[in-house]
């Protein structure tokens, strides 16, 4: 491969003939590399081997149709990102939309026309490497996401107080690790009950007015220890916007000067 071959895209030609390929391959050699495999085994194993930017693909082959290679391409994850463009003399709709059912991105009829080709080729470049790019921008994103969640679980799970939040309907959607403890189930296992389900004993969220977007207030009761002791605490309601849940809602269990007293 020279220096050049090496910045420029490469294109794999599938054709069972030979003059197709030669034709194909001439019209494209003075912008892009081009390989070339005659017949559909061959070229599913070049496209494995080589790892083509893009595949021009004939329908009508012996053997394996092109129908069938490019379901092959689709099917291997080494090769599925790969655009396929078919190229044919078959030029009814069923045999179009049949082509794009298998994953081909586009449809050149024979006798090809060289300035139609270099367009196509050149177009379908262009989406993959764009494609490509946001695909390189969503995992990177993904990836920042990640870290900022697992950052600000640490921080909740440092907080002593109780910490949870739920939907409008009283329904838990998370907690920290302190209200994961004091109820002595995993937050996956909280996730999706109410109070009732959880702690029998705790005050119900029913006897405390729903609190319209972007207030807060603070509410009293009793919370109960599975050893006994019950503890009067202050809990502070906060509607939170955007939250998971529409309408979910932050809570914040804590003493309330800290009084803790024998459960009797």
């Amino acid at each position: 491969m020279t220096t050049r071959d090496a910045v420029r895209k490469t294109i794999l030609l599938i054709d069972d003939s030979v003059e197709q390929l030669a034709i194909a391959s001439n019209v494209l050699a003075d912008d892009y590399r081009v390989i070339a495999a005659t017949g559909g085994e061959a070229g599913l194993r070049r496209a494995r081997e080589a790892r083509p930017d893009l595949i021009l693909l004939d329908v009508m082959m012996p053997g394996l149709s092109g129908y069938e290679v490019c379901r092959r391409l689709k099917a291997d994850a080494t090769t599925r990102h790969i655009p396929v463009i078919f190229v044919t003399s078959l030029d009814s709709a069923p045999d179009e939309a049949k082509g794009f059912e298998v994953g081909a991105v586009d449809y050149i009829v024979k006798r090809i026309s060289p300035a139609v080709v270099l367009a196509r080729v050149a177009s379908h470049l262009e989406l993959a490497r764009l494609r490509g790019h946001l695909e390189e921008q969503v995992h990177q994103r993904t990836a920042e996401l990640e870290d900022e969640r697992a950052l600000l679980r640490s921080l909740l799970d440092s907080i002593p107080d109780l910490i949870f939040y739920k939907d409008p309907n009283g329904v838990y959607l998370g907690c920290n690790r302190a209200f994961e403890e004091y109820v002595g189930k995993a937050e996956t296992e909280i996730v999706g009950h109410r109070d009732a389900d959880l702690v029998p004993g705790t005050y119900a969220d029913a006897r405390q007015v729903p609190l319209e977007a972007g207030q807060t207030g603070p509410s009293e009761g009793w919370l109960y220890y599975p050893d006994g002791r019950r503890v009067l605490m202050e809990t502070l309601k906060t509607p939170l916007r955007g939250a998971p849940g529409r309408g979910a809602r932050p809570y914040r269990h804590q003493p309330r000067h800290h009084r803790a007293l024998a459960g009797r």
